[in-house]
């Protein structure tokens, strides 16, 4: 295939890219990487994504990204220690911000704009 081998980076939009600059890199940990007159550029894991100003920032209703964690709960811990919520819902029902998605289990919240973010520990198999 010829995307099989390509990198692929979540692009999401935000309404004050300073804010939304620090926000990422402040209270989600990630690794800033550079800021162009675009947007700026931040590393996860061996990936990155992408955030850049727009009117039409966190208008989006579904999740924009997702960080896979070996450690649910204390990746939820850690960031409920810098102020994030995370959001209950009945589809897929949540436990105390938790859903089992067949094997997995996921978290969701907000950035500042209200883009959808999602935790995900995958389960055996």
């Amino acid at each position: 295939m010829l995307l099989t081998d390509a990198p692929c980076r979540p692009t999401i939009a935000v309404s004050d890219k300073a804010k939304a600059m620090a926000y990422y890199s402040e209270v989600l940990g990630l690794t800033f990487v550079e800021e162009n007159p675009v947007g700026a550029t931040f590393q996860c894991g061996g990936t990155f994504l992408e955030i850049y100003p727009t009117p039409l920032a966190g208008t989006g209703k579904n999740t924009v990204a997702g960080f896979e964690v070996t450690d649910l709960e204390a990746a939820m811990r850690e960031l409920r220690g810098q102020g994030v919520v995370f959001e209950e819902y009945d589809r897929p029902p949540t436990r105390e911000g938790i859903a089992q998605l067949g094997p997995n289990r996921g978290a969701w919240f907000k950035d500042p704009d209200g883009n959808i973010l999602a935790l995900v520990q995958r389960g055996p198999g």
